[in-house]
């Protein structure tokens, strides 16, 4: 019977062994999907929402210039679109941030973006009717912006490099 029951404590401890195992790697498994998920749905994404940020810029840039130059009505409103267009940019950045150093860039460049908005507005309203000279402000608040926008994107890619090395961390552990 000795030799039974040591037979069966065994098999017993290398079904314990096997079990636990199977549930480690069920965990890396799942933790390297969680990773993969988390770097399409938010680091890409916020990526490609940087570059449309910065396509928005320098088209929010342009027609700031052609608005003061000319005081045209079309080129304010076309000015407008393309500041809610930016706007909204900011917006998804800010949704879909996943670390830390995203939000306070994020947040920074939130906080230029409404003065900006806020100088824009102000000297709008006193422009005067043949037009004038994009202001010297503005054009530092523009240069601020584009260097923070891309400063996002930055971030956000080294956000993304740091989730990659998780991943490849975690399946050199599961080999």
């Amino acid at each position: 019977m000795k030799i039974t029951t040591r037979i069966i404590s065994g098999y017993g401890l290398f079904i314990v062994l096997l079990a636990g195992m199977a549930i480690y790697q069920a965990i890396t498994v799942n933790r390297m999907q969680s990773i993969n998920r988390t770097l399409r749905e938010k680091n890409f994404s916020n990526a490609l929402t940087c570059l449309q940020a910065l396509r928005d810029h320098e088209l929010v840039e342009e027609y700031a210039r052609k608005s003061f130059a000319l005081a045209d009505p079309d080129y304010l409103n076309q000015l407008k679109e393309f500041q809610k267009d930016y706007e909204t940019q900011i917006v998804k950045l800010r949704k879909n941030a996943v670390s830390a150093e995203e939000r306070a860039a994020i947040t920074r460049l939130e906080q230029l973006w409404v003065s900006f908005v806020e100088k824009l507005r102000l000297l709008q309203r006193n422009l005067p009717q043949g037009g004038a000279a994009l202001p010297e402000s503005l054009q530092d608040d523009m240069e601020r912006l584009r260097s923070l926008t891309y400063s996002v994107y930055q971030v956000s890619m080294q956000s993304m490099s740091v989730e990659v090395e998780k991943s490849r961390a975690t399946s050199e552990t599961a080999a």
